[in-house]
Order: C-alpha cells, then structure tokens, then sequence
C-alpha cells in the first residue's frame, strides 16, 4: 500500500444529489465561529436512510451533514425566521422561545439539500430547508 500509486485516487469529500432527506439530529448547541467569533446554533444531522451521492454512490445512513443558524441579525437577514422553521420542522409548532438547543439533541427532521459551489472548498451540501413537519 505504501507504494502504490495515489495519482488517480478521489480524496474529495462525497456530496449527496439534491433533493429531500430525513435525518436525527446528532448535535445542536450554542457556540461561535472559529475565525470572526460570530455566535451561532450549530447542527449536526446525521441521515436515517441511505442516500446518493452526485457520483451515483450510495451512502448508508448515518451520512452527517451540518448547518448553523447564525445569530446576528442584519437589514437581511433575521435569524428567528430559521429558528421558527427548525421548531415546526422538529415540533410541529413554532409557538414560543425556540428554547434550549440539548432539547433538539435525538429529533428527527427532514431537511431540503442542494448542492453549493464553493471556489474554496469545492462542491458541499447545505440545509436550504427544513420540511415543516405534518402532524
């Protein structure tokens, strides 16, 4: 192994195709960027069935995927939008705080990816949805 060619061996990391996805949530706490220190909510979901990527390989569940809600707000942006859509994805009801985020530790939730372009890091997913759960 240690003398094999490496040339033609694919290191990215796989992306699942778009679409709409199932999944628990692994993690969910309150903390802030690395580099500007930025306070957000951070997710970590982790997908309850396989899935495909976009070079047709099948993933087994289990396949983490993140997204962060972040908490500053700006003459665009409000974070109590996503925050209200995360609560009615995982409770049905977005009535109230959006509360502790251990609470959503163990939920499940489906969430709507895309595929995002990224010059640095290449092809990634990211949560564009979470699906309102139907009660």
């Amino acid at each position: 192994m240690l003398n094999s060619d490496l040339s033609g061996i694919d290191t990215s990391y796989p992306v699942l195709e778009a679409g709409i996805v199932t999944c628990v949530i692994a993690k969910c706490y309150q903390g802030v960027s690395k580099e500007k220190k930025t306070p957000g909510v951070f997710f970590e979901l982790t997908t309850q069935h396989a899935t495909k990527t976009t070079t047709q390989l099948t993933k087994p569940a289990g396949f983490l995927l993140r997204d962060t809600v972040w908490l500053t707000p700006s003459d665009t942006y409000d974070p109590r939008v996503r925050l209200a859509q995360i609560k009615e994805a995982v409770f049905g009801d977005k009535a109230g705080s959006f509360g502790d985020p251990a609470g959503y530790v163990g939920k499940p939730v489906t969430v709507r990816i895309k595929v995002e372009a990224s010059a640095e890091f290449g092809n990634q997913n990211k949560v564009q949805a979470y699906v309102k759960l139907q009660s």
